[in-house]
C-alpha cells in the first residue's frame, strides 16, 4: 500500500473515531442537571411538589394525599425504573398546571437523596420546588414566656397567637442540629490550692446553646439555606385571595381551647386566656417569612426553652436573609422576640441539595419555599412553679386525648398546606379542568 493512500486510510480512521467519540460525548454528556437524560427541549413548566410522609406516621394518610386527590390525568411513576430515591412518585395536573407530586420520606438526608434524583431525572423541565407538611410550631409569635425576664410571661395578643392549621411560607431553613451545647454555661474549673470548691451546675441545669460561630470551616453552607423569596411571595399572594379556608375540626378547636386555658389559668400568664377567646375567631391563615421560618432537625426538639432557642436561630436566618434580597420581607432587625419558629426535619436537606447545585455544579436556578402547616405546638402549657421558675404541664389532657389531637392536627395541617399550594396553582390556572377545590372538583 503507497504512502499517500496509508495516509489517507489513517485519516479516515481518525475522522471516523472523532465522529464517534463525539457521539458518544453528546448521548453521554452533563445535561443542566448533572447525569440527566438529555431530552427534546421542554419549557420549564413542571412544578416538583414534594412532601415527607407516604402515610408511615398517622394510620396510612400520605401528606401527599389532598394534592393527589384534586389531580387530574394522574400517572403512577416507577421510582425503581426512573432510579429514584423516593417512595412514591405521581405525575398529573392540578388546575391546569404540570405537577409531580413525590414523598421523600421522612427526614432530611431522605429528602435530600430524593430531590437529588429527582433533579437528574426531571430537572430539565423542572418550573419550581414547593415542600409541603406537617409541623410543630410556637404557640406564639415571639413565645409565651418573656425571654428577658425569666418570672414574666409576655401580654397575650390574639394578633400573636398561632392556631393548629396555620401555615408559615418563606424561603429558608436553619438546621438546628448545627448549635453549640454546653453541658453548663460555664466550664468547671478546679479550684487553686487551698481555696473552697465551687459547686459545679448539675444536669438539672438549662443548657448553654447557641448556633456554631465557626462559620470559617462550614462557609454559607453548613448551617443556612435561603434563596430568592418570589416563590413564597407568590404563595402568599395566592392565599391571601383565598375565599374560604378550612375549618378546624371539632375536636381539635376542643384541644386548641384546651391549651389555651391551661396556659390562661397560670399566675402572670392570664391575658393568654382572652388572647385566645379574640384569636378563636378566625380560620387557619398564612405566616409570612418576616414572622416565621424552620429550624430543621433529626431530633424531635420539644420545650419552651428550645422554643427560645430556635426562635433566635430563625432570627438570625432572617436577618441573612434581609441582607442576602433587602427587597423581600424578611426583617434586618428581627429577633426571638419577634418570630415564630417552625419544628420540622426536611427543609436544610432538600434545601441544600439546591444551593449546593446552583453553586458548584452550575444547575440553573429552580425557584423553591417551603409550606408547613403547624399540627401541634413546640411545647405544653407553662404553670408557674415559683416567682422565677416556670414549669411544663404535661397532664392537662389525657393521653387518649392528646393522641386524637395528633392525628386531628396532622389531617388538618395536611389540608391547610395543600389549600395553599392549590391556591398558588389555581392562581395560574389556564382554566382546563375548572376550579378545584380542596375536599373535590368544583
Amino acid at each position: 500500500m503507497g504512502s499517500s493512500s496509508g495516509h489517507a486510510l489513517r485519516r479516515g480512521v481518525a475522522l471516523a473515531c472523532a465522529i464517534v467519540a463525539c457521539v458518544l460525548y453528546a448521548s453521554t454528556r452533563r445535561s443542566p442537571f448533572y447525569g440527566a437524560t438529555l431530552r427534546s427541549p421542554r419549557r420549564r413548566r413542571l412544578s416538583l411538589i414534594l412532601s415527607a410522609d407516604p402515610g408511615d406516621m398517622i394510620g396510612g394518610f400520605s401528606e401527599a394525599a389532598v394534592l393527589l386527590d384534586v389531580a387530574h390525568d394522574l400517572e403512577t411513576i416507577d421510582v425503581a425504573k426512573e432510579d429514584l430515591f423516593c417512595p412514591t412518585a405521581h405525575r398529573g395536573d392540578v388546575a391546569g398546571q404540570p405537577v409531580l407530586i413525590v414523598t421523600t420520606g421522612i427526614g432530611a438526608t431522605r429528602a435530600a437523596l430524593c430531590l437529588d434524583s429527582l433533579l437528574r431525572v426531571y430537572g430539565p423541565e423542572a418550573r419550581e420546588v414547593l415542600f409541603l407538611g406537617t409541623a410543630g410550631g410556637s404557640p406564639a409569635v415571639g413565645g409565651i414566656l418573656d425571654s428577658d425576664a425569666c418570672g414574666a410571661a409576655n401580654q397575650g395578643a390574639a394578633a400573636k397567637l398561632v392556631r393548629l392549621g396555620d401555615v408559615c411560607v418563606s424561603p429558608f431553613a436553619t438546621d438546628w442540629d448545627c448549635q453549640r451545647c454546653f453541658w453548663a454555661a460555664e466550664p468547671y474549673a478546679k479550684p487553686a490550692p487551698g481555696a473552697l470548691a465551687e459547686a459545679p451546675e448539675t444536669a438539672r441545669s438549662r443548657n448553654a446553646c447557641s448556633l456554631h460561630d465557626r462559620w470559617d470551616l462550614f462557609g454559607d453552607f453548613g448551617c443556612s439555606y435561603f434563596t430568592e423569596p418570589s416563590l413564597a411571595d407568590e404563595v402568599l399572594a395566592a392565599t391571601r385571595n383565598l375565599e374560604h379556608t378550612p375549618r378546624a375540626p371539632p375536636e381539635l378547636r376542643a384541644f386548641e381551647a384546651g391549651y389555651w386555658a391551661a396556659t390562661g389559668a397560670a399566675r402572670g400568664a392570664e391575658s393568654w386566656a382572652a388572647a385566645y377567646a379574640r384569636a378563636e375567631k378566625r380560620d387557619a391563615r398564612a405566616w409570612g417569612y418576616d414572622v416565621c421560618g424552620e429550624a430543621t432537625s433529626a431530633t424531635y426538639w420539644n420545650g419552651a426553652p428550645y422554643d427560645e432557642l430556635a426562635r433566635g436561630y430563625v432570627a438570625e436566618l432572617m436577618r441573612e436573609t434581609a441582607a442576602a434580597y433587602p427587597n423581600g420581607t424578611s426583617r434586618a432587625a428581627s429577633s426571638k422576640r419577634d418570630v415564630l419558629a417552625i419544628s420540622a426535619m426536611e427543609g436544610a436537606g432538600w434545601m441544600a441539595v439546591l444551593k449546593l447545585s446552583e453553586t458548584y455544579l452550575d444547575f440553573a436556578h429552580l425557584p423553591s419555599a417551603n409550606v408547613r402547616g403547624v399540627a401541634d405546638y413546640t411545647h405544653d402549657p407553662v404553670v408557674r412553679y415559683a416567682d422565677d421558675v416556670w414549669l411544663e404541664d404535661a397532664t392537662w389532657v389525657s393521653p387518649e386525648g392528646r393522641a386524637n389531637a395528633t392525628r386531628a392536627g396532622y389531617a388538618f395541617a395536611i389540608t391547610t398546606t395543600s389549600t395553599a399550594v392549590l391556591a398558588l396553582l389555581q392562581s395560574r390556572g389556564d382554566g382546563l379542568h375548572g376550579d378545584v377545590g380542596i375536599g373535590g372538583r368544583s
